[in-house]
């Protein structure tokens, strides 16, 4: 291996929608592993559900978004927000109390 003279301009790309099914497979077989009982700081199923949710709405698959949402809505572990929280707590005007 030598020292580079010039910058190298000889990169390949792949498709975006390529990466995003990649991510799509990933996601999908962890969410089949990963559990929402995990140590401070480790993904939870919820996370990857939600990641997974994301990528389908990418992708334009918009029932399978539907479907992994769902999943977290549906686990009993998450839920909406109900008070502002954060740097912008005093300036939110959302009508919570």
């Amino acid at each position: 291996m030598s020292e580079p003279k010039a910058p190298k301009l000889d990169y390949y790309s792949v498709k975006r929608e390529v990466i995003l099914r990649k991510m799509k497979e990933d996601l999908e077989f962890a969410e089949k592993w990963v559990s929402d009982d995990v140590n401070r700081g480790e993904a939870t199923k919820g996370a990857v559900s939600h990641l997974l949710t994301k990528v389908n709405l990418a992708l334009g698959l918009f029932d399978d978004a539907i479907t992994s949402a769902t999943n977290v809505i549906n686990s009993g572990k998450y839920s909406l927000m109900k008070s502002p929280f954060g740097a912008t707590k005093k300036k939110c005007n959302l009508g919570f109390t």
